[in-house]
């Protein structure tokens, strides 16, 4: 997979993160 899907998870963990979800 290219870096964008790495981004993308990435940036899904930082906003599951901000929820408190994690």
């Amino acid at each position: 997979h290219p870096n964008h899907t790495d981004i993308v998870v990435e940036f899904i963990m930082t906003q599951t993160y901000d929820l408190g979800v994690y």
